[in-house]
């Protein structure tokens, strides 16, 4: 039971985090090559990112309209490759100093 309440609480930290999985009924998404992507609290290790790909350009809520658009990540957050993966199924986003997969959901409208 106590592993049940660690895991628990460990798992309300990471979401609590940069990476809300969820923020009021929206998830946290972004836009990048006019696919809209949403972040996960899966951590991308350093040395599995690729090139770099852009940056978070403007904050639109309640969801992201077009590329380079967030709308729970700060502006200025990079985007980069994630070795071994093409970037039409997952990026990573920066959130302060680490780093969190965002896995394609849908084309944007």
């Amino acid at each position: 039971m106590k592993r049940v309440i660690g895991v628990l609480l460990l798992l309300v930290m990471v979401l609590s985090g940069c990476a809300r999985q969820v923020q009021g009924s929206y998830p946290s998404e972004l836009a990048w090559n006019d696919y809209s992507y949403v972040v996960s609290a899966q951590e991308v290790p350093v040395d599995e990112l690729g090139d770099q790909l852009g940056t978070v350009k403007a904050q639109r809520k309640p969801v992201p309209i077009k590329n380079g658009d967030a709308n729970f990540i700060p502006v200025g957050s990079k985007l980069f490759e994630i070795i071994g993966v093409n970037t039409k199924a997952a990026v990573a986003v920066e959130c302060g100093s680490r780093f969190f997969r965002a896995v394609k959901a849908s084309e944007l409208r």
